[in-house]
């Protein structure tokens, strides 16, 4: 077997590639960000609420997603609703609890 290059030489990072790494999170970060399951942000993903894109190819490819995007969606997700309220003339409340009880 040769050694020396290879089919896919690996490149150093270059400083503007760098910069470039930390405005991108995983969906993972995303979910811990939200605070909700990882499943919630894919789905937000696959249905394109929210943007990234795969990183790799396969079942094991990774999302990436921009920093500023999730603040964006929170942005847009209020104003979504805000503006439902505002149509069934309904103000943002606290929602009742719920019966810790269950129904048998």
């Amino acid at each position: 077997m040769k050694r020396g290059k290879t089919k896919h030489a690996r490149h150093r990072a270059r400083p503007e590639s760098a910069e470039f790494a930390g405005e991108l999170i995983t969906l993972y970060g995303v979910a811990d960000y939200l605070n909700c399951h990882p499943s919630t942000v894919s789905r937000l993903l696959i249905s394109g609420k929210l943007r990234g894109f795969h990183l790799g190819s396969g079942v094991r490819s990774d999302w990436r997603i921009f920093r500023s995007d999730p603040e964006r969606w929170i942005q847009q997700h209020q104003a979504e609703v805000e503006q439902q309220h505002s149509q069934t003339g309904e103000t943002a409340s606290k929602p009742e609890p719920r019966d810790s009880r269950r129904k048998k």
